[in-house]
């Protein structure tokens, strides 16, 4: 939860000596692992968003190109951790264009590598997958929908490919119709501004 800055306390922060505000600077910087990270990444280092981009896509095939699991459950628990490293990434950078594009590679290279395992035989491990990717599938148009349009357009490849694999995957259909999905917004041009209001109501019915 963030803490209220009272304004008085703020101007007695503000005219604290310049030695003293670097101690205390210092001091929170050291028990803040994502401020430290994004002030050495904008001070420091010589990496680009681009460079560390690049960099985590790279890591995110890998990993999911190497796993041999047939599980939906560790199919799942290999999402959620790369997701955490995305959100790392877009926290650490500010990458704003990273977080769909790196949230789409992953989903695009998971389902090239697990569909054969997932889209057949149903059980309750692979729809609560399921259901990860299609909230996942959201999250992604929503991010994208609030792009530039300039970036948006590098979605439209990305999201044919994820679309063809959808179409493999007949649980997966199943649950994105469940979501009353439409497969128009995998255009740029076609995702809906107001879509937060349509998965905040499919959210309510346990759909996500």
């Amino acid at each position: 939860m963030a803490l209220k800055i009272e304004p008085e306390f703020k101007e007695a922060l503000l005219n604290l000596p310049e030695k003293e505000k670097d101690k205390y600077f210092l001091r929170l910087l050291k028990k803040d692992d994502i401020l430290f990270h994004r002030l050495h990444f904008e001070l420091v280092s010589e990496d680009t968003q681009d460079d560390r981009r690049n960099a985590l896509e790279q890591d995110i095939l890998h990993r999911i190109q190497n796993s041999v699991t047939r599980s939906a459950n560790k199919i799942k628990s290999i999402l959620r951790y790369i997701s955490g490293d995305i959100t790392y990434h877009v926290r650490t950078t500010n990458d704003k264009f990273g977080e769909p594009y790196l949230n789409t590679v992953m989903l695009i290279a998971a389902l090239k590598q697990f569909n054969s395992a997932i889209s057949k035989h149903p059980n309750f491990q692979i729809e609560k997958l399921n259901k990860y990717i299609v909230a996942r599938i959201f999250k992604i148009l929503m991010l994208v929908e609030k792009l530039h349009e300039d970036d948006q357009f590098e979605f439209d490849a990305l999201f044919e490919e994820l679309a063809d694999l959808i179409e493999k995957n007949d649980l997966l259909k199943e649950k994105l119709n469940d979501a009353d999905f439409d497969y128009d917004w995998l255009h740029h041009n076609d995702i809906p501004e107001d879509l937060n209001m349509h998965v905040k109501q499919v959210r309510s019915r346990g759909v996500i």
